[in-house]
This record gives structure tokens, sequence and C-alpha cells, in this order.
């Protein structure tokens, strides 16, 4: 039934549309007789019926003004004037269409509707009532029926204007995530390639192993995140994936602490939301870190939040990349505002010798274990 209203009320079908403005008008007419028959109704209810009918067969004449008026309005000067901005011209058009009216319900009342009552041997309308008579008969009701039906046109042209500056946010939203993803990819390639170079200079035996992890992440970044949401345990694998690429180039010589809690399970995440902590904990902290560099990442899931915390270390007194030049957690933030808007918080600390992000995410819940099998990223160990 709602389905039925709604494509009722705002569909474009011509059924639909010939539907609707023929209930509209049923409704005028029978607003007319119930108005104007009752207030010819005299003490003797003998002569209702007959009142009714003959105030129906005058409002039907009357209606022509009221269809004039709405529809010279509505599709005429709506579409010409008003929803391009020339209200000018509106003002004018307007004036000329309610003088217009007022002609034609004189016109009524003179002709048609004074023969009807004439050959009925109802009361006579006397000439000089006839200008009256109009306005009583046609412009006043137009302007009601017909403001009325002018207010519905302007509620829908604003429903829909609504709906359009809706899907032209979407769109421009989607485009800004394209856009960011596109950025994040060579980031992260340009990145890691750079690692490649150094790594196989002065120790090739390692070459082998980081092309293949880099194979794996890559083939995760352009085939796995094309879609919205990915699995949350294929996510934490590709982070997992790309720790063990960094440890290969910083060996021995790197404290790194990894945990993951809860459950991984049944739950989707926008694709490469992590990535970025991650890589700027490596690129701004571990390895500009001279003695002993560490670095620790715990992520807990429970009751579809998602926290991770990076913490990472620095060189003393230098500055953290905050992400207001690089693009990194700059556009990490773009991205949260963009998908996960009032479900997320995001909080940086710049300390002496540390620096510290933690990341709350409100998880999306669903079932996804079609993708996971699906994919080479299937299980992940910590």
């Amino acid at each position: 039934m709602i389905r039925f209203l709604e494509k009722f009320i705002l569909s474009e079908e011509a059924a639909y549309k010939w539907s609707r403005h023929l209930f509209f008008w049923i409704c005028v007419l029978i607003s007319n007789i119930l108005i104007y028959g009752s207030s010819r109704l005299t003490a003797s209810r003998e002569m209702a019926h007959a009142v009714y009918i003959h105030t129906a067969y005058e409002s039907l004449m009357f209606m022509t003004t009221h269809i004039f008026l709405t529809y010279s309005i509505i599709y005429f000067l709506f579409p010409r004037y008003l929803f391009k901005g020339k209200y000018f011209q509106l003002v004018l058009g307007s004036i000329v269409v309610v003088l217009l009216t007022v002609l034609l319900s004189q016109f009524v009342a003179q002709y048609p509707v004074a023969y009807y009552r004439e050959i009925n041997n109802l009361t006579p309308m006397k000439y000089h009532n006839y200008f009256i008579i109009g306005i009583l008969g046609g412009f006043r009701g137009g302007l009601t029926f017909g403001g009325f039906a002018v207010a519905i046109k302007l509620v829908k042209y604003w429903y829909f204007k609504k709906q359009e500056l809706q899907q032209l946010q979407l769109e421009k939203t989607r485009i800004e995530l394209k856009s960011l993803k596109d950025q994040l990819h060579p980031h992260f390639l340009f990145n890691t390639l750079n690692n490649l170079y150094a790594m196989t200079l002065p120790v090739e035996g390692k070459s082998s192993e980081v092309v293949m992890r880099l194979s794996d992440l890559l083939q995760y970044m352009l085939y796995e995140c094309k879609s919205d949401f990915v699995p949350l345990q294929q996510e934490l694998q590709f982070i997992k994936h790309y720790i063990e690429l960094e440890k290969l180039r910083f060996g021995d010589n790197l404290d790194l602490r990894f945990n993951i809690k809860g459950d991984i399970q049944n739950h989707g995440i926008s694709p490469l939301m992590l990535l970025p902590l991650v890589e700027n904990a490596f690129k701004h902290g571990v390895s500009e870190t001279i003695e002993q560099p560490w670095l620790s990442i715990d992520i807990d899931i429970q009751n579809e939040q998602l926290k991770c915390r990076v913490l990472n270390s620095k060189f003393p007194g230098k500055k953290g990349s905050n992400g207001e030049k690089g693009i990194g957690l700059k556009n990490l933030k773009q991205r949260l505002d963009l998908i996960y808007p009032d479900a997320h918080k995001i909080e940086i600390f710049d300390e002496e010798e540390m620096f510290i992000v933690q990341l709350n995410i409100q998880l999306k819940s669903q079932p996804i274990s079609d993708v996971i099998s699906s994919s080479p990223f299937k299980s992940i160990s910590t």
C-alpha cells in the first residue's frame, strides 16, 4: 500500500500522472458542491438533492477557470520563469494569467451558467452581477484550489531537487573516494619499491622473498580493493603481510609487537583503512630511529567496535608526520569522514620519543564468507 501511494504521488508515468490529476479535480468538485451547495440550502431540506445537483453542474462550468489558472501557472510560468530564476517575468506573467482568469470567469458566469439557470427556472443573474458572480464562482475558487495545486507542485519540485542533490552528493563522494584510493595505491607502491631497491643492493638473497610478498600485496590492492567493503579478516591479513615485508628490511634491529584480539569474523571494513597507520609508523618513525627502533600495533574488536592503537619510536625531539603535509594520514582522515561519518574517532599524540595513533571505527557487520573464500588471504594467525 505504501509503495502504491509513493508511486501514485511521485511517479511521472502517464497512468499515475493522469490518475493523480483526475483525483485532484474530483476532490475539488466535491469540495465546491459541499461548500456552495450547503450555502444555498433553505430551511426546507426537501429540495436539498436538487440544490446539490444544480451546484454540481455550475461547479463543473466554473472549474474551467480553476483548471486554466492552475495549469497556466504550474506548466507554463513555473518552468519558463520560476525554475530559471526569472522572477520579474514570473510576476508579469502571473498578472496576465490572473486577468485572463477574471475574464474567463465573467464569460462563464454570463453565458453558460446564466443559460443553465434560465432553462432550469433557477434564480436568474442580473447583468450587473456578472462580474461579481464571475469573481466568486471562478476567480476566488481558482485562487483557492489553484493555490493548493501550486503548493503541491512546489513541494514535489523541492523533493525531486533534494533527491537530485543527494544523488549528486553520493556521486561526488564516490569520485572523491576513488581519487583517494588512486592516490593511496601508487603512494604505497613507490615506497615499497624504494625499499626493494635499497635491499637488493647489499643483500641480494632477500630479493626473491620481497618480490613474492610484494606481488601478494599488489594483488590484494589491485583486485580485492575494488569493493566498498572487504572482510576484516582479509584486511588484517594484508596488514600482516605488509609488516612481514617491512621486517625483512629491518631484520633483528626492529622490536615489533603485533597483537589482534576479538572476533575478526563476519565484519566488513573499507579496504586499506588501516594501512596508512602502519605505513606512517614505519616511514616516519621506525626508519628514522637511530637506536633500537620499535613498533607496537594492537587491534581489538569488541561489540562491533574496532580499536587500533599504533605506537612507534621516533628520533627524540623530531615532530612526527601528522598528515598535514603527507598524503597518508591526511587521506585517511578524509576517507573516514566520507565512509564513517559519526562512526569513527581518530586521535594523534606526538610525544617526545614516540608517536601514537588511536583509531576507533564502528564496523559493518555482514555475512561475507563467500568473499573470503575467493580471496588469496584466507586465514590469519597472530
